[in-house]
């Protein structure tokens, strides 16, 4: 089970899908593949599948840009959003998120970085006109 929201499963930037991505899916598959064929190996405590498990998420919330959080992971924030937005210069107005309206359970994990900021330059992580 999840918590928080993890979107819809077609809700995903297929510009995100490189062959790089597919060719790395493919082959943690095969190795799931394996648990799969054969239930009996399935432990909590055994590390390989740990380690792909968690290269499956971590190439999934890459490609749908969001976080997937399970119930018993509290050590991770619950599942929402994850913007990026990294630039080199900024010379007029950077923004990682500008919305009308957030609902109040947001949960927006942003990353926004320049190297430079010119003189005039604005960087804003985030802008909201209507927190509900």
């Amino acid at each position: 089970m999840v918590v928080g929201d993890p979107g819809h499963v077609l809700d995903f930037d297929p510009a995100e899908v490189t062959d790089e991505r597919v060719e790395r899916l493919e082959t943690l598959m095969e190795v799931l593949g394996l648990y799969s064929d054969n239930e009996h190996l399935v432990e909590g405590q055994d590390e390989r599948l740990r380690r792909t498990l968690g290269r499956l998420r971590t190439l999934l919330e890459d490609v749908y840009g969001r976080r997937i959080t399970f119930v018993g992971e509290e050590e991770r924030p619950v599942s929402g959003m994850r913007i990026v937005n990294r630039a080199r210069d900024v010379h007029g107005v950077s923004r990682a998120l500008k919305a009308r309206r957030v609902s109040g359970d947001a949960n927006p994990e942003i990353l926004h970085t320049a190297e430079v900021v010119h003189p005039g330059g604005e960087m804003t992580s985030v802008e909201v006109d209507d927190l509900l």
